[in-house]
């Protein structure tokens, strides 16, 4: 999968301003308090990496030790391994009742 606006989910911790885009506003000198990341800030990977940690574990997933990015999940209903790569998504499952299971548990969010 792809997540195409993987920066805008990121909640920022300080107070970010930016100004207006050139051409944008009439008003010179007006600047617009950040609420949530964008590209291109120097806080937005570490802030979206915080967003997504946390709905994996809600859900049950543990981080593995060698890579941070990579969660497993494993139950009665089977294996399910979930890779992050920036703002791409990788999800592996031991058989394709678990895969929908899972797919239907994540509409349900």
């Amino acid at each position: 999968m792809d997540v195409k606006t993987a920066f805008l989910y990121g909640v920022l911790d300080e107070d970010v301003y930016m100004e207006l885009p050139e051409g944008y506003g009439l008003v010179k000198g007006v600047m617009w308090k950040l609420l949530r990341s964008l590209y291109g800030l120097k806080q937005a990977p570490r802030s979206r990496y915080r967003q997504l940690d946390t709905y994996p574990r809600s859900l049950g997933f543990t981080r593995t030790i060698s890579d941070h990015s990579v969660y497993i999940r494993q139950d009665e209903e089977g294996l399910i391994i979930v890779g992050v790569y920036v703002d791409d998504v990788t999800i592996a499952a031991s058989n394709l009742d678990t895969l929908a299971r899972f797919k239907k548990a994540l509409s349900l969010k």
